[in-house]
């Protein structure tokens, strides 16, 4: 099913998530086709404690090929699902 996004509206606008709205909206522009996936945090754990973690820092971090080890279990288990 595609449905069509609307352009910045006010309610976009006014929203919590409304620059983060602003952005998908704006990259799902450039795009011919795309999709969009609701994951449980059950079913994405890495995810959540990477997001929660991230929460608790003063600074930007980058990871490209290790983990965090507050995630080692849960990257275990993503990678056995």
């Amino acid at each position: 099913m595609s449905e069509r996004i609307e352009p910045h509206t006010e309610s976009h606008l006014d929203s919590v998530c409304g620059s983060i709205l602003s952005d998908i909206i704006v990259l799902c522009s450039e795009l011919t086709e795309f999709s969009f996936s609701y994951v449980p945090r059950k079913g994405n754990q890495v995810a959540h404690i990477l997001a929660k973690n991230a929460l608790l820092l003063e600074e930007d971090r980058f990871w490209l090929e290790e983990y965090l080890c507050c995630a080692a279990e849960e990257v275990l288990v993503d990678s056995f699902g």
